[in-house]
């Protein structure tokens, strides 16, 4: 698969340990992750033939960074969440991300189902996100997310990382 591929791979191995274990992923890995791929990417290509191809990662990475951000802001994912996604998008860009993506999503989104109806909150958040949209639609802008009510306190959060690393996993395995 590649020396990309590789560094990714050891990145978010190293993130899924530190999110099980402590339920962040720290800078460092994140920006080791970030700086392993740049070097490598100066290592496979000579300076001067860093281009379009070479942009449109760089483009992809902080694009994915804004997208998912409000993903943060609604406390749906943590910070480290965003940032480990744009690194998985610019190392490999949006069609191999895009797999990446799925391929962790799809065990991420049973695990979650899980959680919730074993904690018996699966209405409460249906509900949720009805009125976060019904309130978005009515009055133009979304809703607060209830306040003291949050994953990290009540036990139901879900570490993402370990599902990115199954994602990352699979597409070298079984991917294009």
């Amino acid at each position: 698969m590649g020396l990309r591929w590789t560094i990714l791979l050891a990145v978010c191995a190293a993130g899924a340990v530190s999110d099980l274990k402590k339920g962040i992923i720290p800078n460092r890995i994140l920006l080791t992750g970030f700086a392993a791929e740049a070097a490598g990417l100066l290592w496979t290509e000579p300076l001067i033939t860093l281009g379009a191809e070479e942009a449109k990662l760089c483009f992809i990475t902080i694009g994915t960074m804004v997208l998912f951000s409000p993903l943060f802001f609604l406390d749906l994912c943590g910070a480290g969440d965003v940032k480990l996604a744009s690194l998985i998008f610019g190392s490999v860009g949006m069609y191999e991300g895009l797999r990446v993506l799925f391929w962790g999503g799809l065990p991420a989104a049973v695990w979650s189902l899980g959680v919730m109806l074993s904690h018996g909150i699966l209405r409460q958040r249906i509900q949720w996100v009805y009125e976060y949209l019904r309130t978005w639609m009515i009055c133009g802008r979304p809703a607060a997310y209830p306040v003291g009510i949050t994953d990290r306190n009540t036990g139901t959060a879900i570490r993402l990382a370990p599902f990115l690393l199954i994602g990352v996993l699979w597409e070298m395995l079984f991917g294009g």
